[in-house]
């Protein structure tokens, strides 16, 4: 139940960064990431919700959730990359730390690092259950050893 909570309030919070940083501030960068920030944990929210229903089996297949779990550490690379740049950024011009006009890069600063924690947090998740319906789906086993026997070896 912990975990639903956690991912709402993400999810919430991302959206609503994503629309105050538009509409009030104007600062695009910054709402960008609050927009994928609140994605991330609602895709967070969707996984623990179908486990704790037992249908997570029902709506992924192994290879789905693998997609989710490349797609969350891609982003949360992506998003390291993008706190180095906005840091730099942010010193080379000596911006102010509380200024919240549509030029500054601390906002994009901090919401690059939630969009981090929410990418590694859906890679840990789909890697969770990823696990968790191979192991419940005998069948998913079976088609895994299939493949790999299937796959002819590399001889030195």
């Amino acid at each position: 139940m912990m975990k639903l909570t956690m991912s709402i309030v993400g999810t919430l919070s991302g959206l609503s960064i994503f629309l105050i940083f538009l509409i009030q501030y104007h600062n695009y960068n910054a709402s960008v990431w609050g927009f994928v920030t609140g994605i991330l944990s609602f895709c967070v929210f969707h996984l623990n919700y179908l486990y704790l229903k037992n249908k997570i089996d029902e709506w992924y297949e192994p290879k789905a959730l693998e997609k989710l779990k490349i797609m969350g550490l891609v982003i949360g690379l992506s998003s390291v990359v993008a706190f180095g740049v906005y840091l730099s950024l942010f010193i080379t011009r000596k911006q102010d730390m509380f200024s919240m006009n549509d030029f500054n890069y601390f906002p994009c600063i901090i919401f690059s690092i939630l969009s981090f924690k929410s990418g590694i947090l859906l890679f840990s998740t789909a890697r969770h259950y990823k696990k968790y319906v191979i192991l419940c789906n005998p069948q998913f086993i079976y088609d895994i050893r299939k493949q790999s026997d299937s796959q002819p070896e590399l001889q030195h």
